[in-house]
């Protein structure tokens, strides 16, 4: 099966973050995991919504696309503030993993962070925290042709 761009991306994405030092292999494609009351701090990659334009007329058109990338922290504890220090540890981690190498295998041709939510919910006798790392990526294709990425 060929993929799309944008699932060749997620998971070019997944490797390059795979072995952070907080998060280690634990990441996931997809935003949401059934993730047990220990976890360990863990990755989701996935991404959300895309803009497309052209860029160049042709026989293909070229087509400019802006895809937002999601990296999603997710982590446990029983003090907030600790907590929160560990969500911006492991955000620490993943920005320069992803700005650091933003064509992720000569599929993009730019990444640019554009927002950070955090949030911790209260669950009882722990915390549950998450932190969102949103990336603007952008790539280029041939009109008709989704799975193929094109570096000028």
């Amino acid at each position: 099966m060929t993929l799309h761009v944008r699932a060749q991306l997620r998971r070019a994405v997944a490797v390059q973050l795979a072995g952070l030092p907080t998060t280690a292999e634990r990441v996931y494609l997809g935003r949401m995991r059934a993730l047990g009351a220990d976890h360990l701090p863990t990755l989701l990659v996935y991404t959300d919504d895309e803009e497309t334009g052209l860029t160049a007329m042709g026989s293909p058109a070229l087509q400019e696309r802006r895809v937002m990338l999601m990296v999603e922290a997710r982590a446990k504890g029983t003090d907030s503030g600790d907590l929160q220090d560990l969500l911006d540890a492991i955000a620490a981690e993943v920005e320069p993993a992803i700005l650091n190498g933003p064509t992720f295998g000569g599929l993009a041709t730019l990444a640019e962070l554009t927002k950070t939510r955090t949030r911790i919910e209260d669950r009882a006798e722990r915390l549950d925290g998450g932190l969102r790392l949103e990336f603007r990526v952008h790539y280029q294709t041939a009109e008709g042709r989704p799975t193929e990425a094109i570096i000028d």
